[in-house]
């Protein structure tokens, strides 16, 4: 009986992304007692970040929504999306800070990193999956391609230029100049930096995406 309950909770789509979360941020709290301050906070500020789309996504699969509700959630759920695989370029944190082991920070980063990527797995599959619902197969693949180039691009922006999600609504003037800025002095580093992660946002879905239960999907057309 346990077995069976272990196994349906396990099955909940928040059970894996809570989980691994939690272990993040535990570990990220309990870093002090190496350091005596604390550190890297930004790692559970991106977390939170990463956590909005997925639970957009969660719960306009759930209730079935109109596509006004998709089309109008569609912009924030995309600038936030690349927010879930960033957590992985926070690795070239590791050993910037001595006060910890390095076995810890490895743990640390590491829990962040798969915390990240299992949000935007399943962020990107009940999405794809919604889309594919109303439109069909080849739209869905296309989408899930489309959503992985600008996520490259997206952490690129990020990482080298320091742009926030939020930044396309405040300041897109800015960020339009930057760009093209960034695509006449280093057009090889925008292209292969983005390029990279697109793929490894891509392989990363086909590898460990996988049905969600609580969806209840209609035949395709």
């Amino acid at each position: 009986m346990w077995g069976v309950r272990i196994d349906r909770a396990a099955q909940h789509p928040l059970a894996g992304p809570a989980v691994t979360s939690a272990l993040a941020v535990g570990l990220l709290g309990a870093r002090p007692y190496y350091t005596g301050h604390v550190d890297f906070g930004f790692l559970s500020w991106n977390l939170f970040l990463a956590w909005l789309p997925y639970l957009f996504t969660l719960a306009v699969a759930r209730r079935s929504a109109p596509t006004w509700v998709l089309a109008l959630g569609a912009l924030p759920w995309l600038l936030l999306f690349p927010n879930a695989p960033y957590l992985v370029t926070d690795l070239i944190h590791l050993g910037s800070d001595p006060h910890a082991p390095l076995w810890f920070d490895a743990a640390l980063f590491g829990a962040f990193a798969c915390a990240g990527l299992l949000i935007g797995v399943r962020s990107l599959e009940l999405a794809s999956r919604i889309v594919r619902q109303r439109w069909g197969h080849g739209p869905s693949w296309l989408f899930v391609l489309t959503v992985a180039a600008l996520s490259g691009f997206g952490i690129y922006l990020g990482r080298f230029v320091r742009f926030n999600s939020w930044d396309v609504m405040f300041e897109p003037g800015s960020i339009l100049s930057e760009i093209a800025a960034r695509f006449i002095n280093e057009p090889i580093r925008v292209v292969g930096v983005s390029a990279i992660f697109g793929a490894f946002v891509v392989a990363t879905y086909i590898g460990f995406a996988r049905p969600e239960p609580t969806l209840n999907e209609g035949p395709t057309r």
